[in-house]
């Protein structure tokens, strides 16, 4: 980041201090739109002390029409009176990305904007402030450079060109500073949301944002229809942001502003205009997680997955999930924060409600709604025993869920041996099939670790980016010595194993471990949840056993290609696999 700010700010020396008028949160301050690839966001930081930038992330609105997307999070941590810089990373064309005044350079959709497409900061997934017009189809920042004005201390949610000089294309001398004479000493609170304009649906959860500097303490906030208020919350800390998960009690209405205030009274400050209270959106349930990925995903209809899912993983970039059930999985996509109950890996939950999106081929479910505590704990799902071979071919079966290859090579690296976070590797199988494995997570364990030169087993999710088909390992553990060939048999420990072949025509071999004295069953679904077929019913047997299965119902008819489930119970042991049918 760099340090070459002009703070040109009143200064006022007293006996003991120097206070320095300060900007209210984060800006943006400088937009470049050059040509070729020649593309530039800058962030100034004028608030007085440092600012970590994991709660920050930039989104576009494309064209100039939607909603705001393409985010792109940040990381570190943003000195006071510095500036982050962002740039467009490019094998082709001309960039920036060799500059010295350059923190990030990116190939984020983000960055990808061409005059018609506003850009916001956000904070903590709502808007903070924009530069351009939202909702604008025709160009407004084509070919030029915007300054932000030295007199500017707060960010905006509706753009106001005043606050901006425009510069010639391709003026990228400012880049890295930026002239700040603004700001102030007195107590101030900003409303970045809602500020006029949004519609927002009763019976869903949305961020109302805020930026505050110069006092400390605790904020009401306050919902206005036209003079009369309603209290939203007597007393917070404020944190400059709040989930309101709006009652559908609320009248529907286009006068309502937000007015937030310091308890002692002042400061204060209420929306620039007015917002509007819309019906609330009709919720669609969904069985399972097959059900919620046959779904539309608009990123505006309202699904409930009335069924429990397990957590294979989670992480705290953008508090995100993978779920699975014995349908399919998902990604849980939690920006804001809206889930505050407490889960851990393999805790089931139930109810989740939010809407379905997809991002470079991954269904994301981003929730609006807390769904309260685990309905269960240590859930654990076996993964899905898998080939290279296999997995390329059906892989819109696994997507996102839990597989595991049982011997697994990686090519050769070139690249110091070790791991690296957000890389691709190549890796092949003892099928002949290939495909990249992806380090997705770049705070897992084994980044940093020797790259294995022989061959593992490699427990992985199935994570697609548009038309790469890739794996992802969790964490360490992940990473076992190949089995042998044979199962062992084993009189105490029962298992459920990968059916043979899968896919298959016309019979398949599902092969099982079995405890001594306990009755067994082996019982086919289809991806409703609905069952066809009984293979074994509660039958007593001990040790490693197989059955041939033919695709045939209870009553001998032959069943539809498609993927069918087969769960095995037996005492408390349950295990769900997959399997594809073929015709």
């Amino acid at each position: 980041m760099n340090m070459r700010v002009i703070l040109l700010g009143l200064l006022f020396l007293s006996m003991a201090s120097i206070v320095m008028a300060q900007a209210t949160d984060l800006f943006i301050s400088e937009y470049v739109e050059g040509t070729s690839n020649q593309k530039a966001i800058e962030i100034f930081n004028g608030t007085g002390a440092p600012v970590d930038l994991s709660q920050y992330s930039l989104k576009k609105q494309t064209n100039g029409a939607g909603a705001f997307g393409n985010e792109l999070v940040l990381s570190g941590t943003l000195a006071n009176n510095d500036c982050y810089v962002i740039v467009v990373s490019s094998t082709t064309g001309t960039t920036l990305e060799s500059q010295p005044y350059v923190d990030l350079a990116t190939t984020s959709y983000a960055m990808a904007f061409n005059g018609n497409d506003c850009v916001a900061l956000c904070k903590n997934g709502a808007l903070l402030d924009v530069v351009g017009v939202v909702d604008q189809t025709a160009n407004w920042g084509t070919d030029m450079t915007l300054r932000r004005l030295a007199t500017v201390y707060m960010p905006r949610t509706i753009w106001d060109i005043n606050e901006w000089e425009q510069l010639p294309v391709n003026n990228f001398d400012g880049l890295g500073s930026h002239t700040f004479t603004g700001g102030t000493n007195d107590p101030i609170i900003s409303i970045a949301t809602p500020n006029g304009g949004e519609q927002w649906n009763v019976g869903s959860t949305y961020v109302i944002a805020w930026a505050h500097a110069h006092f400390d303490g605790q904020v009401k906030i306050e919902l206005m229809d036209g003079a009369t208020p309603t209290t939203l919350v007597e007393a917070i800390d404020d944190t400059g942001s709040w989930s309101w998960a709006i009652p559908t009690s609320l009248a529907l209405g286009t006068n309502y502003k937000i007015k937030i205030s310091s308890v002692t009274g002042t400061p204060t400050d209420m929306s620039d205009n007015t917002f509007s209270l819309i019906a609330a959106v009709p919720i669609i349930d969904c069985a399972n997680l097959a059900a919620l990925r046959a779904a539309t995903a608009d990123n505006t209809t309202i699904y409930r997955v009335t069924g429990e899912a397990y957590i294979t993983y989670m992480r705290s970039t953008r508090n995100q999930k993978y779920i699975e059930d014995n349908s399919g999985a998902v990604l849980v996509d939690d920006p804001n924060g809206v889930i505050t109950s407490q889960y851990g890996r393999w805790d089931g939950m139930t109810g989740l409600k939010g809407k379905l999106t997809t991002y470079h081929a991954q269904f994301e479910f981003v929730p609006i709604q807390d769904p309260g505590n685990p309905t269960s704990i240590n859930h654990v799902l076996a993964p899905q025993d898998v080939n290279l071979t296999t997995l390329t071919a059906n892989f819109n079966d696994y997507n996102q869920e839990l597989i595991r290859l049982s011997n697994a090579s990686f090519l050769p690296d070139t690249t110091g041996g070790v791991f690296v976070g957000t890389r691709s590797y190549n890796i092949t199988d003892n099928s002949g099939g290939s495909m990249i494995f992806r380090t997705n997570f770049a705070d897992a364990d084994y980044i940093g670790t020797s790259i294995p030169t022989t061959p593992k087993s490699i427990v992985a999710l199935a994570i697609p980016y548009d038309t790469q088909l890739q794996i992802s390992a969790r964490d360490l553990a992940d990473f076992g010595p190949v089995a042998n060939d044979d199962p062992v048999v084993s009189a105490t420990t029962p298992m459920l194993y990968g059916n043979l072949p899968n896919p298959f025509t016309s019979s398949t071999s599902i092969r099982f471990d079995a405890k001594s004295n306990h009755p067994v069953s082996i019982t086919v679904y289809n991806v409703r949840g609905q069952k066809v077929a009984t293979i074994v019913n509660n039958e007593r047997t001990t040790g490693a056993q197989s059955i041939q299965w033919n695709g045939t119902d209870d009553n001998g008819n032959k069943l539809p290609a498609g993927v069918y489930l087969y769960k095995m119970k037996s005492g408390s042991f349950s295990s769900t696999k997959k399997m594809i049918l073929m015709k």
